[in-house]
This record gives structure tokens, sequence and C-alpha cells, in this order.
């Protein structure tokens, strides 16, 4: 894992200044490293990278040059079949000075060209330079489980691992993209590829660009599959799938360091864990879970009782109210307001980590997008039965309904309109991906909190209809099967753009690897051929992985529920946070900043104060929800208006 930087100006610009502004911006991505910085420079390019060693530490040194081709590389991530791809190449006469993963990129793409990316298999993004075509190429993982950013300019083009760095890469200020704000409140987050900056884009994931003086070509080197050819047989579903999570695994846990593991009590987490732990070839680190003071069950005290014997060292990293103080950190680092706080704590674990002198921990992050653990699948699985038994299901759901009970996992206000709407508004609501099922009413507070002009209606429309287009981008028509059209729409638009971007951020603000044994493109492939019924019913979800756990865990165990990873109500509210925080929603603030409605804020912070705070701020809804995208935005305001036109 490392941070990569580079200029390149296709003019004979100053190659002092260039190279002065590449080892800011390479010493500057020192958390994402810290093991060594270097930059390689000729006319046209100066590439540079910090790098974090965790394969060879002795000798994996970067920028990579080519014996006998002028290119040079700068890359990121971990690739995990270099050692298949390393054979390969040394039939081909192909000489490795070192056991490095990156070592593989050059050889390759002297091979293959364009080709070699569709090749890797991994968490990756890397730069490539062409001084004989003067071309600069750039590609990320097909999952975009690894950054990559550019700002095109007159002079050339910047890349680097994070946006921020690129804002001085060239003479001039860049401009706010003042419909980041408005994305963030619906979704949590920019509508890709775009950024809270406007001249500074991210490379689209499983895509490449190569740019030349005359102009840029993307390419895509993978497309998000088709569901087809699914597996019929049970045995075949869970044979495949318990052999791919073990390949998966191991390759994960690969490394010169010790390798911990990030613990929850759910069933994602404990499975990856679990075989971790048993892995034959793992250099075992420790194990962390994370508890918030004050919660009725601590999820550290859930940890499932056949996984403690494998491990010999486990802490439990509290998060306090006092711990907020990290959410300034996370807007540095995230480059983004948040609807939670969660940021703070994914942080505060890494840091956790790092102070224990470890750097790379395996995640059940994935699990929830490939095998359909989210809320919105279960209710478009409901949709389905609705559609072919109406009247059966709405006598169901009132007579749950009136005796108060409701159905396990949803919500009273999900239910009756799944079961009181008329077809059409159904058809609406949770057709495509459910989306606004899943954002319209959570946006509504915050979106109303803003000011006129951030806030037109209208422009919800066009924001929901940016979504579509950014999943039609990824995978072209959209699937018809809700549940597909769902799964498509979180794998290529909101896992890279949120949940694996808060994974890398957080942990790499402290040096610190994510690695995803069910991201990888074996578990993928073989989950994606999972038929629906294997996945997903009214009353469960994540079928299939459950059916695969039982061969490891004990059967309470496999059947654990959901329990996301949020902050406990009104959390911004309790005693003990930090005192910035008033500051950062007064008046004086709201008024600085100009997002917000001084009023609406005003009446957030008295919800906040009153004894109510508990019930009405609940978990990641509501007031709590839009206090701490008012607060974050606040904080993205202060660390870079400075350096940004059009506030």
């Amino acid at each position: 894992m490392c941070g990569i930087a580079g200029i390149v100006e296709w003019k004979n610009g100053s190659g002092d200044r260039r190279r002065r502004r590449v080892w800011e911006m390479v010493r500057g991505l020192a958390h994402r490293g810290g093991d060594g910085a270097a930059i390689h420079e000729e006319q046209h390019c100066t590439l540079g990278a910090n790098r974090l060693a965790l394969m060879d530490p002795e000798r994996g040194h970067q920028p990579y040059r080519f014996e006998s081709l002028p290119l040079v590389a700068v890359f990121n991530g971990e690739i995990y079949n270099h050692n298949e791809l390393r054979n390969a190449l040394e039939k081909k006469g192909h000489v490795f000075r070192n056991t490095c993963d990156g070592e593989v990129i050059l050889p390759l793409y002297a091979e293959y060209g364009l080709d070699c990316a569709a090749r890797l298999s991994g968490m990756f993004a890397v730069a490539i330079w062409n001084a004989a075509e003067r071309a600069l190429v750039l590609f990320r993982d097909f999952l975009g489980m690894k950054p990559l950013y550019f700002r095109l300019h007159d002079h050339g083009v910047a890349f680097a691992s994070e946006a921020r760095f690129l804002r001085e890469a060239f003479p001039g200020q860049v401009r706010l993209r003042h419909e980041a704000f408005q994305e963030t409140a619906v979704f949590g987050h920019p509508l890709p590829p775009g950024t809270f900056f406007e001249e500074i884009e991210e490379v689209p994931p499983g895509c490449g660009i190569v740019f030349r003086r005359d102009g840029k070509r993307e390419f895509c080197f993978r497309k998000f599959p088709e569901f087809r050819d699914k597996f019929e047989r049970s045995e075949e579903i869970l044979g495949h799938l318990d052999a791919a999570l073990r390949e998966s695994v191991a390759r994960h846990s690969a490394a010169d360091r010790p390798v911990g593991a990030y613990l929850s009590s759910g069933i994602d987490s404990t499975l990856a864990t679990f075989l971790h732990l048993r892995n034959p070839g793992t250099k075992k680190g420790a194990v962390y879970s994370l508890a918030f003071p004050g919660e009725e069950e601590d999820e550290s005290e859930r940890i499932a009782p056949e996984i403690k014997p494998f491990i010999e060292s486990h802490e439990v990293v509290s998060f306090a109210a006092a711990d907020l103080e990290h959410l300034r950190t996370a807007v540095r680092y995230c480059e983004q307001p948040f609807l939670s706080g969660i940021a703070a704590a994914l942080i505060h674990l890494a840091g956790r980590v790092r102070s224990r002198g470890e750097k790379c921990v395996v995640s059940g992050e994935g699990a929830d997008e490939l095998f359909w653990g989210y809320r919105h699948f279960r209710l478009s699985a409901v949709r389905e039965v609705w559609k072919r038994r109406p009247r059966l299901l709405q006598a169901l759901g009132r007579v749950f309904l009136k005796m108060g009970s409701g159905i396990p996992g949803y919500e009273g206000r999900e239910l009756l309109r799944i079961l009181d709407c008329p077809s059409a508004e159904v058809e609406a609501d949770f057709g495509f991906f459910s989306l606004r099922s899943r954002n319209w009413y959570r946006a509504g507070d915050t979106w109303r909190c803003m000011r006129n002009e951030q806030r037109d209606w209208r422009g919800l429309e066009r924001i929901y209809a940016g979504y579509g287009e950014a999943v039609r981008r990824r995978c072209g028509e959209i699937p018809q099967n809700p549940l597909e059209a769902a799964a498509a729409a979180d794998l290529l638009v909101r896992l890279p753009s949120w949940v694996l971007r808060l994974g890398d951020r957080c942990a790499m603000a402290r040096g610190v690897e994510v690695r995803m044994p069910y991201l990888d493109d074996a578990v993928v492939d073989r989950a994606l051929r999972v038929p629906d019924r294997w996945k997903i019913s009214p009353l469960e979800e994540k079928i299939c992985l459950r059916r695969v756990a039982r061969t490891y865990l004990a059967e309470e165990t496999a059947q654990r529920p959901k329990r996301p990873l949020l902050l406990p109500p009104a959390f911004l509210a309790v005693p003990g946070r930090p005192e910035w925080i008033e500051e950062y929603l007064s008046d004086e603030m709201t008024r600085k900043a100009g997002i917000f409605r001084p009023e609406a804020v005003r009446r957030l912070r008295e919800v906040l104060r009153s004894e109510n705070a508990e019930r009405i701020g609940v978990r990641d809804t509501d007031a709590q929800q839009c206090a701490f995208f008012v607060l974050t935005a606040h904080l993205f305001f202060q660390e870079f208006s400075d350096r940004v036109a059009g506030w």
C-alpha cells in the first residue's frame, strides 16, 4: 500500500517547480506509506510514491523502472495473483529483482499493453509513464478499492491518491463543486466521477485513462458481469462459494508482516476472521473490536465463542464522546462531510492498530453488497411477494401491525408503504434499486437545513437521475430484476463511493491497510452466479453465506441478525464531547460558511440539547444525522475554503 502522485507537462514546463510540487504531494501522502519516499524525473514527467512496505520490505522500492523500454510506474494496493503472473512472465524471459507484487506491472504492460489491467487481480491504482509515446496511463481495480484522482490543466495533467493534493499542482485555484453538497445530503457521497472540487475527478473503477498531448482516451478493462449462468444445485452453490472464500482469505492473509483482523459480532467479519486465524500460512496479528460505552449490548461482548480459542490477542477499542475529536481528521483525509460520525470511530480504531506496530488487517466489508444483506434488499423481496399475492400480504401485514409486533426486521412505516401504496407508486418507489425508499425520508431534514440556493427541490430529481446514470456508465443496461438492479447500484456506486472510500481513507489516515476477502475477484464472480432465492427472502438475508458459515461456526452464530455499525443514539448530545462542536454548530459559523439556514441550525441545536435528544436523535437518522452533516460540512469549509474558490 502506498500513496502515489505525479505531474506530466506536455510543454517544457519548469522542471524545478514540477519536482517541488511532486515532492510536496508525496510527502503529504506520508500517512499512506511512511516506509520510504522517492520520485522519478525526466523531461516531461515526474512520478513519486510513499511506500507502505508489506511485501519484500527491503527491496520493493518505487518508482518501478523497466530495463529495456522507457517505462516507469508507481502503484498503490495489492496484487494477489502476482506469483502466477510472475511465473508466466519469467517463461517469456523477464527477470525480477525482488518478490514485491508491484514488480510484475511493467513487464505485464510491455507484453500486453493496456490489456495488462484485466490480468491483475487485487486492489490497485496504477500510473505508468510511457516516454516513447509520451503517454500517461492511469487505471484502478474493478471495484474501486484504491483511490486515484486526476486534474487536467492547460499545462498537462496531475494525479494523486487523494484529491486535496491536486489543488496546487498547477497555477490557479480549484473551484468548489456545490452540487456535491446536495448529492451528499441524499446519498452520503458525491456522485462519481465528481468530487467536491470542480477540476478534479476520480478515475472510474474498472477503467483507465490514457493522457496524451492531444487529449485523453478512456478504456474499460472490466465491466460489471451479467447475472447469468446461475448455479442450480445447493451443493454446487455452497461448494464453489466455500472454496472461493477459503482461497481468498489465504491470499489476503499473505504478507511479510503480521496481519490482524477487524472483528464484530456479525457473520461477515466473524467468518472472515475465523478463516484468517485458521489459515496455516498467516503471520497473525491482533484482533480488534470496536465498542461504544453505554450501549445495552456491547459488540465486543457478543464475539462468537467458537472463534475465541484461535485469537492470540484481542483488543477491544472503546469509542467515547471525547473521541469525536477525530472528526476533524476524518473530514481532512476523506475530503467530504458525513451523514454520521462513524468515520471518527474508524480512524480511532486504525490508530490503535498502528500504535501496536501493525500495518494490515482483514475486514468483512463487501459481504452485504454481494450477498444482499441490507434492509432494502428485503424490502424488494417483500415487494416481489406483494406483486404475486397482494391480498394475502396485506392481510398478514395488518394482523402483525395490529398485534404491535410488526414483521421482524421492518419498520412499520416501511411495511405500510409497501402494503398500502397503489401499484404505480410502489413501482416508482421500490423499482430501480429502491432509491427513494432508502434516501427520500432520510434526506428530508438535511435538505431543509440547506440555504434556498442549495436546496432546489426539483434538483432532487436531477440527483436521482444522476445516480442512475452513474450505474449505467458501469454496467450498460440496468438489470430488469429489481434485486439485481439494487445489487448493481450497491456494487458499482455506493460500495466504491462510500463504503470502500471511507474504509480506505480512515485506515490509511493512520497508515493501516485494510484487506477485504469478500471482494476478491473469484468470490465476486461466484456470488453473482448465486440464484436470488439463495441470497434473500422476506425474512432472511445472506442465506448462502450463512449456510457456508455453518460449516465452521455454530448455528446460533451463523443466524445472527445484521447489526449495522452505527454510533449510539444522541451521541452528539452526551457529556464529554469536544467543546469545539458547539462552535461549529453556532450561528456565526453557519453564516460564515453560507451552506445552511441559521434558523434551521438553531432549531437543530435546541433538539440536541433537549431532554428528548436521545428519543429524537435515533441512530444515524433525523436530528443526529442532520447535525453530523452540518458539523462536518462546516469542518470541511474550515479545512478547504482558503484554497478553494467559490464559497
